[in-house]
């Protein structure tokens, strides 16, 4: 079983391109954030292209409401 890099919305992405294709986020801004970025924490990043993001406190996976993306 592979392990997941990250959970967002009970999905589990095994790779952040996943993730990027389907929250609609532009993977290539995506990285250059967490690149220039390397202590950022997902939480973080997911903050970057969402106005709000939750975390679970069961599997500290992440809520997003896609309504709240950020321009």
């Amino acid at each position: 079983m592979r392990k997941y890099i990250i959970k967002v919305n009970d999905i589990e992405y095994h790779s952040y391109k996943e993730l990027c294709t389907d929250l609609d986020i532009d993977y290539a801004v995506f990285m250059k954030v967490k690149h220039d970025n390397p202590e950022i924490s997902q939480l973080d990043l997911l903050k970057h292209f969402y106005e709000h993001v939750l975390v679970k406190m069961i599997d500290s996976s992440f809520l997003v409401n896609e309504r709240f993306k950020k321009p």
